[in-house]
Order: structure tokens, then sequence, then C-alpha cells
């Protein structure tokens, strides 16, 4: 059963062009970058464009690295998405510049047709590099630029590369972020069969207010106006109030998470917990040096 599911997981990610093709989704084979690459983030529901205060603005919203209070931060995330496959990430950030590896692997998985005949073995396994950078404009304002290299290993290979500019506005309290997520880029390449497939191309705006021991955030990008799509609104609040535990809780209509963090020194230890209403739950750890 175990391998049922994985194999049916695994299928729906390499198979999504067709998906996208055939359901007019705005997702596609770049699907790793639907996964989180940070414990905090997802406990905040993946609400964190605006939020961009720790290293995973390198992921998130590039423009937050010139805010950084943390001069100098590490992390390390590992995660089983429902369960099943393998996924990796690590990043560092300094003010004005970061970067993060990140990766996805299915294993080795046996491959059948209809009939439960063996056909032999296969595996997914995809990677990106992110390279980010942030500047001020003003007191309140910086600009940000993410560049974006993805490839595929395994079935077959596949490289692209994106750029996605971004802004983040604070004043106070509050703060607003836009990133233009693969604004440019070269198409993802199917090496193989020479297919050549457009990234997915959106704006997504984040909103956060951060109290003194609570934290409010929520992200939405254009579909929610052009479609009327609620999928696209993450929200997320996170509480200070125990320090030096930190919780917090987000999702959105898909799926809805719990996290917390410990403090000791210079080490925080994030978690979150994914559950959905029609997969097995996933978990993912994450380590911050700073």
């Amino acid at each position: 059963m175990k391998r049922i599911r994985i194999g049916i997981i695994v299928g729906l990610i390499s198979l999504v062009p067709v998906m996208v093709q055939a359901e007019n989704v705005y997702i596609n084979t770049a699907s790793l970058f639907m996964f989180w690459p940070a414990a905090r983030t997802i406990g905040l529901g993946g609400a964190f464009i605006a939020l961009a205060d720790d290293e995973a603005t390198v992921f998130y919203n590039p423009a937050g690295l010139a805010q950084l209070v943390q001069p100098k931060t590490f992390s390390s995330s590992f995660a089983r998405p429902f369960g099943l496959v393998s996924f990796g990430a690590v990043g560092v950030a300094t003010r004005n510049w970061g970067g993060y590896l990140v990766l996805l692997d299915s294993g080795l998985l046996e491959r059948r047709d209809l009939h439960a005949t063996p056909l032999g073995y296969f595996r997914f396994t995809s990677g990106a590099l992110l390279l980010s950078t942030g500047h001020k404009v003003s007191d309140n304002l910086s600009a940000g630029l993410q560049v974006k290299a993805y490839g595929i290993a395994f079935p077959t290979p596949a490289v692209g590369i994106s750029i996605s500019p971004a802004l983040l506005y604070r004043r106070g309290a509050f703060s607003i972020g836009v990133v233009w997520r693969n604004a440019l880029g070269i198409d993802i390449h199917h090496l193989d069969s020479g297919y050549r497939e457009p990234w997915v191309r959106d704006i997504a705006v984040g909103l956060a207010w951060q109290g003194s021991d609570i934290t409010l955030s929520l992200d939405f990008n254009e579909n929610l106006i052009t479609r009327g799509d609620l999928r696209c609104v993450q929200i997320g609040v996170e509480s200070n109030r125990f320090a030096p535990l930190v919780l917090r809780a987000g999702g959105n209509i898909d799926w809805k998470s719990i996290g917390f963090s410990l403090f000791w020194n210079n080490l925080r230890i994030d978690f979150a917990y994914v559950i959905y209403p029609h997969l097995p739950p996933s978990f993912l750890v994450s380590l911050r040096f700073q």
C-alpha cells in the first residue's frame, strides 16, 4: 500500500505538465517550489512575503534581505511530505545577500502496469539553487531580486532559470511585500524530448503586522482577483507570549498547520506539522543558527 501511495504522489508530481494543459491550473513541472524551505514558514501557513524577517526571505521575498535584524543566519531543514518522499533545504543569509539549496527525492520505486506486473524501477529527483539580493531604497522601502536555477535529474533531465523582482515596505508594526514571481526566465527545457515548459508567472502580495507578543501574516496572489480562487490565500499567526517557546498556526482552504520554535543560545529549533484532508500528514524540522 505504501508503494502504491508513493507512486501516486510521485506520478502526480511528474505529470504536472499534462495536468496543467488538461485542467488549466497554475502549477508546472517545478513542483519542488510547492514545498516550503523552513518549518517556521510552514507553521505560519506559508504566509511570509511581508514578514520576511529571517533567512527564508531568500525563498519568499528577496527584498527582506536588506532589512534583516540578524546580520548572519544559517538553517537546514528536512521534511517527509505526505510521509512518503524526502525534501531537504539548506539556506544562508547575510544582510543584502542569501542563498538556498533545495532537493526533492522519491527514492527508488517499482514501476508496475495496470495488472500489477513489474516493469522495472524509477525515481523522481529534482533540485534548485536560489540566489537572492536585497537593498534599501529608503528607510522604509527595499527592493530585491531572486535568481532561481531548477533541474530534474530523474526520471528524465530538465533545466530552467527564472528571475523574480520584489519589494518590501515596513512602517512601524505593519509591512507589505510584493513579488513578481518568475517575471523573466528561460523555459524549463526537458532535454530528452525537447519540450519547453514556461514558468508559472504571477504577482504575489503579503501583509503582516508584528505586535509585542503576536504576529499576523497574510499572503495571496493575483488568482484571488482574476479567478476568485481562495486557495491562494494563506494566513498565519505566531505568538511569543511563552518565550523561549514560540507557538504558531496557519494554513489555507486545502491544509492546516501548527508549529513551534525553541531557542537555546544561538540555536533555534523549529517544528511544523501539516494536515491535509485527503493525504497523509507531513512534518518539517529546521535548525537555525545565528
